[in-house]
């Protein structure tokens, strides 16, 4: 399959891209063996890229999935950043995110480099005789190669201070000027990764709610890490927003561990960082509400949800100033979301009114002239209307538990007088029986039925059965 795909010298995101469309479809199981089978050839010095590409692959099912992973020397190195991982990234780099594809090139930047002979070391010791390390072995091997990386890392940087050429050719190394940021990130966390390891030890890989017991565990860290490296401190929320389902949950830290009860001294101190994480994430389900189409009402549902659970839970922890910074790009978000919903909304109005031309709903009179417009295909619309119903049903029920759509009542009631109107169109014609077919009649019966039942009540379901002719 990958000879299949990368014989034509394709690009490797290419590659991955289609082999992504292929493996959609595999079952969970098949995607476990398919895993476990990549990770044990890669072990393979000669193909080592093509398994990179299988796994990069399989990525979007295995967090879903999350099945017991075998361990490789390079993911096992790069465990202390764990919980930073993105896959890709929107705009420019954030402190507290690593971008998944700046790690090889990072790696191969230390085999270059005096580090070289130390991994060829720890990867003869990793793999021996085929076998596995045992999981109290693995730090053993690691831990000196961690150090020797970061003090590879700390001293190129450092000669790139003051020679901007030596800069260039370090970026252009690892990958360019964001995966460099990347790369100094990195260099960060391994002069505590110590430190990160006995806290993710600490911490389930995915859990809701921080509790008592969380925050003594974030306060032990933040004082292990400022007694190694102060700078290196805000890595501490950043494992905690990692392993959260509700993210929101982590600024209970910044309350419980500071003491910091105001949004002002939130903004002033490391968690700034997790507010904009935080941020970043409303943007994300933003925009994938955005690119997603009317017809996908599951899908619409999902990131509109998300978007509510993590603006109301915000807002919930820490009391937020309508004029204060975080307080402006939360209502900015909100805003433009909430005039995404309104178009939507308008928009299904105005298709109801718009999916059928006059002179086949309500003909005036039997000599309509209907020849010249287009009989539509109402099955598309009938779907349309349902799955938009759905959504505005959910969308009415969330905007009225956090005011995210204040137009929500009016938009819904202009959408109900558009259903009124073709209402009495199809009322019309169903007694007057122009040259519109009955069966197109009736499947027009059907999209308004469907939307009534969803949106209008039980009263507007009654006045619709006294249409159709028995």
């Amino acid at each position: 399959m990958y000879q299949e795909l990368s014989s034509a010298e394709m690009p490797m995101r290419n590659v991955i891209n289609a082999l992504t469309l292929k493996f959609k479809n595999l079952s969970d199981d098949d995607v476990v063996r398919l895993t476990q089978a990549a990770e044990l050839e890669r072990r393979t010095v000669q193909t080592p890229d093509k398994w990179q590409a299988v796994l990069a692959a399989l990525r979007p099912r295995l967090n879903d999935i999350r099945p017991p992973r075998i361990p490789s020397l390079t993911r096992q190195f790069f465990k202390p950043v764990e919980d930073m991982l993105v896959n890709g990234r929107r705009g420019e780099k954030r402190l507290g995110q690593i971008d998944r594809s700046s790690l090889m090139p990072i790696w191969n930047w230390l085999q270059n480099s005096v580090a070289g002979q130390i991994i060829d070391t720890a990867q003869s010791h990793f793999v021996k005789d085929g076998s596995e390390p045992k999981p109290g072995e693995i730090e053993t091997i690691l831990r000196p190669l961690r150090q020797a990386a970061r003090d590879a890392m700390v001293l190129a940087l450092k000669e790139t201070e003051n020679d901007t050429r030596k800069l260039r050719l370090l970026a252009a190394s690892v990958g360019g000027p964001q995966a460099l940021e990347d790369f100094k990130e990195f260099a960060l966390a391994l002069s505590v990764s110590d430190q990160l390891l006995g806290l993710q030890l600490q911490l389930e890989p995915n859990f809701n709610t921080v509790t008592h017991q969380h925050i003594e565990i974030a306060r032990a860290s933040f004082h292990a890490i400022d007694q190694s490296n102060p700078e290196a401190s805000y890595l501490v929320p950043m494992v905690f927003l990692g392993r959260l389902t509700q993210p929101w949950e982590v600024l209970h830290l910044a309350s419980a561990v500071s003491r910091l009860h105001t949004e002002e001294l939130l903004m002033s101190t490391d968690f700034r960082i997790v507010c904009d994480r935080l941020l970043d994430l409303l943007r994300a389900e933003q925009a994938a509400f955005e690119n997603a189409s009317d017809t996908q009402a599951r899908k619409l549902i999902v990131h509109l949800k998300s978007f509510v659970d993590i603006y109301s839970g915000i807002s919930h922890v820490i009391p937020i100033k309508k004029q204060s910074e975080l307080g402006r790009r939360l209502l900015e978000c909100r805003n433009k979301f909430s005039d995404q919903l309104a178009t939507r909304v308008k928009n299904l109005s105005r298709f109801i009114h718009d999916s059928i031309p006059d002179a086949y709903v309500a003909p005036e009179s039997s000599d309509s002239d209907t020849t010249s417009a287009r009989v539509p295909d109402l099955s598309e619309i009938i779907e349309y209307v349902s799955a938009m119903a759905d959504f505005i049903v959910e969308v009415s029920r969330l905007s009225h538990r956090t005011n995210l759509y204040f137009g929500i009542d009016q938009d819904v009631r202009h959408l109900n007088e558009a259903l009124d109107k073709r209402l009495i169109a199809l009322t019309l014609a169903y007694r007057q029986r122009g040259s519109i077919s009955t069966d197109l009649l009736d499947q027009y019966y059907t999209m308004l039925e469907s939307a009534f039942c969803k949106l209008s009540g039980s009263e507007a379901v009654d006045r619709l059965k006294t249409v159709k002719p028995s």
